[in-house]
């Protein structure tokens, strides 16, 4: 019962992606910072931050949009990753894009202002017909690393949200625990 809850998160999370895009968006909160501005998605990020110390990875599995892709995609190639290897790219591109945005935020003066709908003003992300073509683009990337590396293939390998769970691996005591350090708590 508890994967089919999962599952029917994650698929309402996927079906609302044109709604929440800019709201992942690693550009809008680049260009945010380029015009001193705190976005919606950088105030995603934090909290995403947050959520890591307290919920681990529970964000991957239970409510972002491409899980819900991922999940889809299992029964064209299911077979694990190699996340060890992916790992590295995953952090050199999250810290490329992290490094950027504290770069923006010193050229452009400093942080003047928080605009949480920056670039997304109607709220709606894909609001006109040109922006279906972002949507489509991203949609495609990760469906195509996913068939093409293995399960969760595009998460394991190029998402820049993952090293903000993976920060809290240091931290002792998580309101929720998974694999390992589960098994190693309540041993």
């Amino acid at each position: 019962m508890l994967q089919r809850t999962r599952k029917a998160i994650i698929l309402v999370s996927l079906l609302l992606f044109p709604v929440t895009l800019n709201y992942f968006s690693p550009y809008v909160s680049f260009d945010g910072a380029m015009n001193g501005l705190v976005s919606g998605s950088l105030i995603l990020f934090g909290m995403l931050f947050l959520s890591g110390v307290f919920l681990g990875r529970a964000w991957c599995g239970w409510a972002c949009p491409m899980a819900g892709l991922s999940e889809y995609a299992l029964s064209v190639n299911g077979k694990s990753v190699n996340t060890k290897r992916l790992r590295k790219i995953r952090l050199v591109i999250f810290t490329i894009w992290f490094g950027g945005i504290i770069v923006m935020f010193i050229k452009s003066g400093g942080i003047k202002g928080i605009a949480p709908l920056h670039m997304t003003e109607n709220v709606i992300s894909v609001d006109e017909p040109v922006k279906y073509i972002v949507y489509f683009m991203v949609l495609l990337l990760f469906t195509v690393l996913t068939f093409a590396l293995g399960k969760r293939g595009a998460c394991h390998s190029i998402c820049w949200m993952s090293p903000f769970h993976l920060l809290d691996v240091a931290i002792p005591g998580r309101w929720l625990q998974t694999g390992k350090k589960a098994q190693a708590a309540s041993a």
